[in-house]
């Protein structure tokens, strides 16, 4: 696997450190006058202060990042060394005498050297093995490569088949992965209406190399088509339906989550344990089915170079998940044959093993 390449970012807490030791510093430089603390512990926090407030603005490895402020550390105490500041003209000039300064000491080299062993000691041992924080789950999103011209790309796909009042978009206000809106399609073309996401082909799928053309299969989204009666507010999470709306989010969410892919006949629970969704329901999983309402025309969607499918999302009760796990897809297709069942959501389905 390649280092990653440093990159710009902004990291508040590296920064906080900076200021704190520049502080710390000014009030050495002001009130301090021995012969320990002002010239050495002086000298080791200085490159501690330079490794942090770069960290701040640059995203890179802990020895690079070391290993580089320990070798500036050492060219400005050369520099001194050949008395730069003289030979480049500035030798009467107080802030080019304070910023690279005039006297060279092997001390000074030493406590540069024992300020970067400092760091390194830290930020290996302490917070490289801190416990994950969800700041830091979410940090490797900012990283990823973004396709937003997906998202562009199912909006003007829906744009080309529905007006304007049929279509109803629920905007994400706060998204710290990915931005992942759904919207809901209410056309007097069909007898359901349908939600379907926008945002989850924002990002690529982890598809296994050993499927054959898996550039067929990293960009999806999904819908789930819904009989004319339910019905969302303006705003979600005061209606009864709405968790029908975190379900396909949840479901979208949970490729880019967990570094792997969906796709037709995988599943998904709700909760580990296989909880309901909601008080008002006994769903306790999904599984990815292809559409047999719409055609091809409508759940391939071509953006640029990129292929995006449009799955169906089918709701399961427990039962059925663990039937479908324990024989697999193709018998849990079966039983959707047999049965007759619709890809339009029931509240009240009949479970396919009764």
């Amino acid at each position: 696997m390649k280092p990653k390449k440093p990159h710009f970012r902004f990291h508040l807490g590296s920064l906080l450190i900076a200021i704190a030791i520049f502080i710390i510093e000014v009030l050495i430089a002001l009130f301090i006058t021995d012969n320990f603390i002002r010239p050495y512990v002086g000298d080791v926090l200085v490159v501690i202060l330079i490794y942090y407030f770069v960290k701040a603005f640059v995203h890179i490895g802990i020895w690079p990042l070391a290993i580089s402020t320990l070798l500036f550390s050492y060219l400005i105490e050369t520099l001194q060394y050949f008395q730069f500041v003289k030979l480049i003209g500035l030798g009467d000039n107080k802030l080019a005498n304070i910023v690279i300064g005039n006297y060279f000491a092997w001390e000074d080299m030493i406590a540069y050297t024992i300020g970067i062993t400092i760091v390194v000691f830290i930020e290996i041992y302490f917070i490289k093995t801190k416990k994950p924080t969800m700041t830091d789950f979410y940090e490797k999103f900012r990283n990823k490569k973004q396709f937003d011209d997906h998202a562009e790309a199912i909006s003007a796909h829906l744009d080309e088949r529905y007006t304007t009042e049929e279509i109803t978009v629920f905007h994400e206000i706060f998204s710290p992965d990915f931005h992942l809106d759904v919207y809901f399609v209410q056309s007097e073309k069909h007898n359901f209406n349908f939600l379907i996401t926008a945002g989850m082909s924002t990002l690529e799928m982890t598809v296994p190399t050993a499927v054959e053309n898996p550039q067929a299969y990293q960009f999806a989204e999904l819908m789930l088509l819904l009989p004319k009666a339910i019905t969302f507010g303006k705003v979600t999470g005061d209606n009864p339906n709405d968790w029908l709306i975190s379900m396909l989010k949840e479901a979208a969410r949970f490729p880019h989550h967990y570094d792997t892919w969906l796709a037709i006949g995988h599943t998904l629970q709700a909760t580990a344990n296989m909880e309901p969704y909601a008080e008002n329901t006994n769903y306790t999983g999904v599984v990815i089915l292809p559409s047999v309402t719409f055609d091809e025309e409508f759940t391939s969607v071509q953006a640029g170079e990129n292929l995006i499918n449009i799955y169906s999302v089918f709701p399961l009760y427990a039962d059925e998940m663990n039937y479908k796990i324990a024989n697999g897809y193709n018998a849990l297709l079966d039983r959707l044959i047999e049965k007759n069942a619709q890809e339009i959501f029931d509240y009240n389905r009949a479970n396919l093993l009764d």
